[in-house]
């Protein structure tokens, strides 16, 4: 199977790529981060109040706060280790 294993600390999503992975998950870019990141944490950002737009800064900026790993077809998501549902992907 091929698959493209990109460090998304070198190469940060673009605001395309964050909007597209949070539709697949059917919600938002808020949604792909982490809530008990430790880089979040350190950022002080309340989730609660973030926007779109503030969410997809701070991923931009700090891309650490998301959930990873991401495994996706361009059609399914799988957000966080799931082993199960990773397991099921194929």
């Amino acid at each position: 199977m091929e698959f493209v294993d990109r460090d998304i600390e070198k190469e940060p999503l673009s605001e395309e790529e964050l909007k597209n992975l949070a539709k697949l998950k059917s919600g938002t870019v808020v949604e792909l981060i982490n809530p008990k990141s430790r880089n979040l944490k350190q950022m002080e950002l309340d989730l609660s109040k973030l926007d779109e737009p503030g969410a997809i800064k701070a991923l931009q900026g700090n891309p650490k706060i998301m959930y990873r790993p991401i495994l996706t077809d361009g059609e399914r998501i799988v957000v966080g280790f799931k082993e199960d549902e990773f397991k099921n992907f194929f």
